[in-house]
């Protein structure tokens, strides 16, 4: 008599939800019966499949909890069933889930792993990056996160050192997860370039962890006062942007209507360079007094030349800055490399309302 369930669907049931296997791990009458059977559940619509396919002979047997519907693995999930412990976040998404950073350019996630993966890049949105020591296997993901932070710093984060160890200081929910015996210990064991640097701020950063107070915000790292009915200059505007979420938006569109809305206070608004640990919020404002002065016939003041990034962005977080998206920008963005529209220096009040076809 024919089971009513194949050998290969009951070892699947006892798998539990939100883990990922290969067809190796399969039990069944045969490995035809069983990549027959992984090819038919794949196959189907996500909601009705028993297992998806994520990879290169990796499948993933989602979680189901009747409200959300079921859920797909992450990239440290795939991570760590292609290449084992010791993965964690690198590049932009490792500064972002430190707070370093607040912006991506890339829809690719990046990940560290330990040793050569059996392949490199397992979906199109993922890439597997090898690393060396393997002391790593000993740390949790996020602490490799913040390894791989340390490591790509002075390109994958905005703020200067000094803030970026006062954002760590106020992360508590991170700093309870870190083991800075455990993260010194790796961090001492890594090489190639770079790691010299690396190490003295991981030291710094372990210190930050154990209770060590960050070093004091600058002197004046409010910004100049303003007085009341005054517009916004540039010199105001690091200290709005990095108000919390949204601040950032709000700082500079409320710098692009003051200008519009007072054209003999131009010059003034623009005068005075801003300040401030936001090393990237710095050639925002820039890029804005650049455009804004090249297109109101203002002499640009000297100091917008030196704010430049080493790659390209769009002035918000809001998607990659793509050569589509670079074509219809601003002309000064190219300078500095933080890319927007026209849209970003118009006022609704002076100049009404845009579109990227140029009506009003």
């Amino acid at each position: 008599m024919v089971p009513r369930v194949s050998v290969q669907r009951a070892w699947l049931e006892q798998l539990p939800g939100g883990t990922c296997f290969r067809s190796g791990d399969v039990l069944g009458a045969s490995r035809g019966a069983v990549y027959a059977f992984l090819s038919r559940e794949s196959s189907k619509p996500r909601a009705a499949a028993a297992c998806w396919r994520v990879g290169p002979n990796l499948y993933w047997k989602p979680n189901r909890d009747g409200r959300n519907g079921p859920r797909g693995p992450g990239h440290l999930d795939i991570a760590r069933a292609i290449a084992g412990e010791g993965c964690g976040l690198t590049g932009h998404q490792a500064g972002k889930v430190a707070g370093w950073l607040t912006h991506t350019v890339r829809p690719v996630a990046e990940v560290a792993v330990v040793g050569e993966p059996s392949v490199r890049r397992p979906r199109p949105d993922l890439v597997l990056r090898p690393r060396a020591n393997d002391s790593r296997r000993g740390l949790s993901a996020l602490e490799v996160t913040y390894l791989e932070a340390v490591m790509n710093f002075d390109v994958c984060a905005e703020l200067a050192w000094p803030e970026a160890l006062r954002v760590t200081a106020q992360r508590v929910d991170h700093r309870e997860r870190l083991r800075a015996d455990a993260l010194g210990e790796v961090a001492a064991a890594e090489r190639g370039a770079g790691a010299v640097a690396m190490r003295a701020r991981m030291r710094e950063l372990c210190a930050v962890l154990d209770g060590v107070a960050p070093p004091p915000a600058p002197t004046g790292a409010t910004g100049p006062p303003r007085r009341r009915g005054e517009p916004l200059t540039a010199a105001h505007l690091p200290a709005w942007m990095s108000a919390g979420q949204g601040s950032r938006i709000a700082a500079l569109s409320s710098f692009v209507n003051h200008w519009a809305l007072h054209p003999e206070r131009r010059p003034a608004m623009c005068a005075a360079p801003p300040g401030g640990p936001n090393r990237l919020d710095l050639v925002r404002i820039a890029a804005t007094v650049h455009a804004l002065s090249d297109r109101d016939g203002v002499d640009v003041p000297d100091w917008v030349w030196a704010h430049t990034w080493h790659e390209d962005v769009r002035i918000y977080d809001v998607g990659e800055a793509s050569a589509a998206f670079r074509g219809s920008a601003v002309g000064t963005c190219a300078h500095h490399r933080v890319w927007f529209r026209e849209d970003h220096i118009m006022c609704i009040r002076v100049h009404g309302m845009w579109s990227p076809t140029g009506q009003r």
